[in-house]
């Protein structure tokens, strides 16, 4: 694998994976195929819930409906590693802001392909864009192919923003958060309601304050500045 450093964390990035893709190409043993992105929540939860020291994530093009699927997995770790890191691309916060109050802590900035490096001994992987692989996630544990990745994690990791820097409104407290992820479900004020265990009117009232908060203008704006994220 080559070292990156030349260029812009970006940049390096893009040329780790060039590296990755040639093996991926070559079937080069160093590098798996996992499965479909689609059906790969179960194999990164598994993995994460093995990480002992660090688990560090970096997406692209990511959505609240991702993310909560991706807690809704996590919900049996007792609690994350000591080192985790979130670093999302601005593009998906600035679309999605809500992201923002639903991601612990995260960092943001221009993130072209996706990583996950976990203990620094294991990495998820993008397959290559416009091959038969561009929709599979593959993984390495060899050390060649793990601290390049990581370095190239870092380069990005070092010149991230705090989300915060990029999203002008405040963080959501955690029930307004359940209340977005509920009207993604399509869920009705009474609905809502008897999820949160409180009266339909409290329940309209933190609708009412999301679609402010938004400035979305009405329920059915708000739904899909919601959903906003997705592709």
């Amino acid at each position: 694998m080559t070292r990156q450093g030349t260029t812009s964390p970006a940049q390096d990035l893009r040329a780790f994976y060039d590296a990755v893709w040639d093996l991926m190409a070559e079937k080069d043993p160093r590098v798996r195929p996992v499965g479909h992105y689609s059906g790969i929540d179960v194999s990164i939860a598994e993995r994460v819930a093995r990480a002992e020291r660090s688990t560090w994530n970096m997406q692209r093009n990511t959505s609240l409906r991702a993310w909560r699927s991706g807690l809704e997995l996590g919900r049996g770790r007792e609690r994350p590693p000591a080192d985790h890191r979130i670093v999302l691309d601005t593009a998906s916060v600035l679309t999605a802001p809500v992201l923002a109050s639903v991601v612990p802590q995260p960092l943001v900035t221009d993130v072209p392909l996706p990583l996950f490096v976990t203990d620094r001994s294991h990495v998820f992987l993008a397959g290559a864009d416009g091959t038969p692989d561009a929709y599979t996630v593959w993984e390495s544990e060899h050390p060649d192919v793990v601290d390049a990745a990581t370095e190239a994690y870092l380069g990005v990791w070092r010149v991230a923003v705090p989300a915060s820097d990029v999203v002008d409104r405040p963080r959501l407290s955690a029930p307004l958060v359940e209340v977005a992820f509920l009207l993604l479900d399509g869920s009705s004020d009474q609905e809502i309601a008897q999820r949160l265990g409180t009266s339909e009117r409290t329940a309209s009232n933190h609708v009412r304050r999301l679609v402010d908060w938004a400035d979305a203008g009405s329920r059915g704006r708000l739904i899909a500045l919601l959903a906003g994220g997705e592709t």
